[in-house]
């Protein structure tokens, strides 16, 4: 796999991720203001995963999805972290520290992939955009 598609399937598998994850904490939440950003989060993460999807196509690749081990113990952190407090506020929180880890493995692997096409990368850094805008929106919901 060149450096382009190992950018692009991280991509995908961010994206993918990001989908499963915020999905989850969707379910988590009654406050109606939260789901809905939630909802508009998901939507936007499920946008680059096509994205990333059909450039990966368009090299005879297939896209693949995160392992089953890597969705359990997201699912279980979860699971174990919103056991206790459910809050909009602490569901916030989770969102805004798992946003974080995505954006600094992002830059890691665009750091270590430095050869990848400008149009790969710009793709990486409009995710980290969102990204952050995301937390912006989410830290509203802190308290």
């Amino acid at each position: 796999m060149n450096t382009n598609e190992e950018m692009l399937e991280f991509l995908y598998k961010s994206a993918s991720m990001s989908v499963d994850t915020t999905a989850r904490m969707f379910n988590k939440t009654r406050d109606g203001n939260l789901r809905r950003e939630l909802t508009s989060q998901i939507n936007g993460y499920r946008q680059f995963a096509e994205s990333a999807s059909r450039e990966l196509r368009s090299h005879g690749l297939t896209p693949q999805d995160n392992s089953g081990m890597t969705k359990l113990m997201t699912n279980v952190g979860i699971e174990l972290n919103t056991m206790i407090d459910s809050t909009s506020s602490h569901i916030a929180e989770i969102m805004i520290n798992g946003t974080n880890m995505g954006i600094i493995k992002m830059n890691k692997h665009l750091n270590r992939n430095r050869s990848c096409p400008d149009e790969t990368a710009a793709m990486c850094k409009n995710l980290i955009g969102y990204q952050k805008n995301n937390i912006n929106k989410l830290e509203g919901y802190l308290s």
